[in-house]
């Protein structure tokens, strides 16, 4: 098994409210680097392997999809919430969001978030669920998947979950150690436990029908936008945005699903994008 190859590279920060712009790794921009208590920002992580998705006619219905816990997806909360109200009907399109421990920005540096896609896309391959869009962000992230399970070689949300998040944490905790980063008190619990993500399993709840989930789609794409660290949806790196937008071979492209008998996202898959123009 070939060792990894890490590289602590340079990068631009946006940290204290300050933007800047990140030109290397996949054309991104904005890095938000949590520090440790001397000013050291977070080591860099390996480099990621691309991977490409695939189009599926997978029948889905919206219709039974009721949500029994309304949770607002959209806020920027700072309580941290320690369990995951989940409800996982069979075929439901699920919007599932989780964050960093303490909603720090461990997802702040570039080549973490580059990690999570490799986590992502490997997971997807080996759990057989289907990816309808995605966000990486610095200190937390959002899926719209629909997991397989019923359908036979597939994985229930649970371990689809496990098999996303695992990875990263194992990567990014054990680098951060061999390099004895200060900042390891800020990511340490009670129990003398480093984490990387919050507990539990984060926000789950499923999408009632095709507005919702047109909606909820552009949503992801713009939250960077909102957010100030890209000026486009395509201009973060690290989402589905640029699949939307018609590029080829992008990492963990989304499945095109027929969803109540209506093909999504469709040929008119810019729409999903939000962008003004």
């Amino acid at each position: 098994m070939r060792a990894q190859t890490w590289s602590l590279g340079p990068w631009e920060a946006i940290a204290e409210g300050r933007r800047g712009t990140e030109k290397r790794g996949r054309g991104g921009s904005g890095e938000v680097l949590p520090r440790g208590k001397h000013g050291q920002p977070h080591p860099a992580c390996p480099a990621r392997g691309a991977s490409s998705g695939s189009s599926c006619n997978l029948p889905v219905s919206l219709s039974s999809c009721v949500d029994p816990h309304p949770a607002d997806l959209h806020a920027s909360s700072t309580t941290h919430r320690k369990t995951s109200r989940r409800w996982n009907p069979g075929r439901g399109v699920h919007y599932v969001t989780f964050s960093c421990y303490r909603r720090l920005p461990l997802l702040g540096v570039s080549a973490i978030r580059d990690v999570f896609v490799d986590a992502l896309a490997r997971a997807r391959k080996r759990h057989g669920f289907k990816l309808l869009a995605w966000v990486v962000m610095p200190e937390h992230v959002h899926l719209m998947l629909v997991p397989t399970a019923d359908k036979g070689g597939g994985s229930p949300l649970s371990s689809i979950l496990i098999a996303i998040k695992k990875p990263v944490a194992s990567a990014a905790l054990n680098r951060w150690k061999k390099l004895r980063w200060s900042g390891l008190a800020s990511i340490t619990d009670s129990k003398g436990r480093a984490r990387f993500w919050q507990s539990g399993g984060g926000f789950d709840r499923n999408v009632r029908d095709l507005s919702e989930l047109g909606r909820e789609v552009v949503y992801i794409h713009q939250n960077p936008v909102e957010r100030g660290l890209a000026a486009r949806s395509t201009g973060w790196a690290w989402s589905s945005a640029r699949w939307y937008a018609g590029w080829e071979d992008q990492p963990a492209q989304p499945d095109s699903m027929v969803i109540d008998g209506v093909e999504f996202p469709g040929s008119l898959r810019r729409k999903y994008l939000g962008d003004s123009d």
